[in-house]
C-alpha cells in the first residue's frame, strides 16, 4: 500500500521547502498520515483530523480551518451552557418563605414525557444517520483506494464528488447531533 507516516516533516526547513512538500503530498497518491505542531502546513494538507479528548483517539472529517472553527463553536456552546447553569436564579427578596414545589397535573407530564421522547427520538435518528455517514464515506474511501476507481478519472472524479458530499453531510448531522444531545441534557437540568 502506499503509506507514508511522516513525524515534524517541516523541522529544519525554509519555507519553500514546506511549500513544496506539502504541494507533493497534495498530489500524492496514497495516504499519509502526518504529525505536526507546524499549523500552517497542516491546514494545507489535511483533510482528515485525529485528536485525543478524554483519553479517546476520535476523528474530525474535515480540514484543519473547519476543525479549528467547530472546536471554537462547541467551547463556546459549552461556555454558555456552563454560564447558564451557574447564573444565580432571582428570587423574589420580599417572600422569606420558600414556596413549596407544585405538583405537576397529568396533562403536563404528559406534555414533558412527549418533549423527552421528542428530543431523545432527535438524538437517536441523529445518531443513527452519523453512524451511517461515517460507514458510507469508509466505503468510499475503500473505493478509492481500488486500482479500478483511482485509475479512471471519471469513476474518481465521481467518487470523490460522493466523497465531499458525504464529508459536507457527516459535519452535518454531527452538529445536528450535538445540538440535539445539548438541547436534551438542557431539559434534563
Amino acid at each position: 500500500a502506499n503509506f507514508l507516516l511522516l513525524d515534524e516533516p517541516t523541522n529544519h526547513l525554509d519555507m519553500q521547502s514546506v511549500n513544496v512538500l506539502a504541494e507533493a503530498l497534495r498530489q500524492y497518491k496514497g495516504t499519509y498520515v502526518v504529525v505536526s505542531h507546524d499549523r500552517h502546513f497542516v491546514s494545507s494538507i489535511a483533510e482528515k483530523i485525529w485528536y485525543i479528548e478524554d483519553g479517546v483517539l476520535k476523528e474530525y472529517p474535515g480540514t484543519y480551518d473547519e476543525y479549528n472553527t467547530w472546536i471554537e463553536e462547541r467551547q463556546q456552546r459549552e461556555q454558555a451552557v456552563k454560564a447558564q447553569q451557574q447564573a444565580p436564579k432571582k428570587s423574589p427578596q420580599k417572600k422569606k418563605a420558600a414556596k413549596p414545589k407544585k405538583q405537576l397535573s397529568r396533562e403536563e407530564q404528559k406534555a414533558l414525557a412527549r418533549e423527552r421522547n421528542k428530543l431523545e427520538k432527535a438524538v437517536s435518528e441523529a445518531e443513527g444517520k452519523v453512524e451511517e455517514l461515517e460507514a458510507q464515506k469508509l466505503n468510499i474511501e475503500a473505493a478509492l483506494a481500488k486500482p479500478e476507481v483511482f485509475s479512471n478519472p471519471e469513476k474518481l472524479a465521481e467518487t470523490n464528488r460522493e466523497y465531499d458530499k458525504a464529508k459536507k453531510d457527516l459535519l452535518a448531522w454531527t452538529d445536528r447531533w450535538e445540538a440535539a444531545m445539548m438541547a436534551l441534557e438542557e431539559f434534563e437540568g
